[in-house]
């Protein structure tokens, strides 16, 4: 695994925003897709929260005023859609922004000239048989596997169910449709992100909800599948161990997998942070993830004595230009989870 230098650091957006999401486009346009809170609105909730998309044309040394706000269909309309970490450009060209709505779950935005004009939101996973959603979120990157075969991760719990469910919503069709659904846990989980490996198999990273802490403290959790996300392992601890949540895959061209992540492995001393652990290959991807995380960011990132509210992580992954990678994620100067003070950032690195 070779080792990953930081080289330079970006501002993306400033003030109260947060979960980023950035792809770097076929004409070599980077996007990134956010969350802003506009204070006034009625108090943190979900409803307090607008989306906006933003376009670098330099590598994302500077970034343009939004291309896209992403706002109620109608004046005082209570349903926002609300983008997080999973945009992605298919091979056509089309680009696919999954949004969190509240109260209802998962809708999509399209566009088809790299950002100028969106369609939609339009409602994802409602023609599936037997579900009955009461809860419902996207995280994770979209992705398109060997076979043609396209991944949204969710995660939701069902009507009447105890428990939250890491899913993936599956297409067949290039995304026009989402008809197939596959668990990859069940329990005390939440988001995933899954990535198929150099030797055709799957592996996903789960967020481990089961933390006395609620947001930190646990280990992430991982799963493996050998035909292409249809079926998964047991969801095991993964070796390393990786403590954190907001797990984010990225394959570099050299083939060395990286997972990003909300770092809480001190949480309980009042720290945050955002780490990158390698993963470490032995025989044929059979390996381990690297222990001791290299951190992006640390700051005292609690609001109050834990157990609270954490704020800043939820990293994301794209080439910037054809040598450096850029991470970026959502972070706060001023310590305590304030999400007026947010801001999110971009770090350059380099494999050396």
């Amino acid at each position: 695994m070779s080792a990953l230098r930081r080289v330079g650091r970006t501002i993306i957006a400033t003030g109260g925003v947060s979960t980023p999401s950035v792809e770097r486009l076929a004409n070599g346009d980077i996007l990134a897709s956010y969350r802003r809170y506009f204070p006034g609105s009625g108090g943190p909730g979900f409803n307090s929260w607008n989306g906006e998309v933003v376009r670098s044309t330099d590598g994302g040394r500077t970034w343009s005023d939004p291309i896209l706000q992403i706002r109620p269909k109608n004046p005082g309309d209570s349903e926002n859609y609300l983008p997080y970490y999973g945009m992605s450009q298919l091979a056509d060209g089309t680009i696919l922004l999954p949004c969190m709505s509240v109260p209802r779950g998962v809708y999509m935005l399209h566009s088809n000239d790299n950002g100028e004009t969106w369609s939609g939101p339009d409602p994802v996973g409602d023609d599936i048989p037997g579900l009955d959603w009461d809860t419902l979120a996207p995280y994770g990157k979209i992705r398109t596997l060997s076979d043609g075969t396209m991944i949204l991760p969710i995660v939701g719990r069902n009507r009447g169910e105890p428990y939250d469910s890491s899913c993936h919503l599956r297409s067949i069709d290039g995304g026009n449709t989402w008809t197939e659904f596959v668990v990859l846990a069940q329990g005390l989980v939440f988001y995933n992100d899954a990535i198929e490996l150099p030797d055709g198999r799957m592996m996903a990273m789960i967020h481990n909800g089961n933390s006395p802490t609620g947001h930190g403290m646990s280990p992430l959790l991982w799963t493996w599948s050998e035909d292409l996300g249809r079926t998964w392992s047991k969801p095991e601890i993964a070796p390393g161990p990786i403590y954190g949540g907001s797990p984010a895959l990225f394959m570099t061209k050299n083939d060395n997998l990286i997972c990003g992540y909300r770092w809480t492995g001190d949480v309980d001393q009042g720290f945050l942070g955002v780490g990158i652990s390698a993963y470490q290959p032995e025989v044929g991807w059979s390996g381990t993830w690297q222990g001791s995380p290299d951190l992006l960011w640390l700051s005292r990132g609690v609001r109050g004595p834990y157990p609270g509210r954490s704020f800043g992580g939820y990293p994301s992954f794209t080439y910037a230009d054809d040598e450096r990678i850029l991470c970026a994620f959502y972070m706060s100067w001023m310590g305590g989870g304030d999400s007026t003070t947010q801001d999110i950032e971009g770090v350059y690195l380099v494999e050396e």
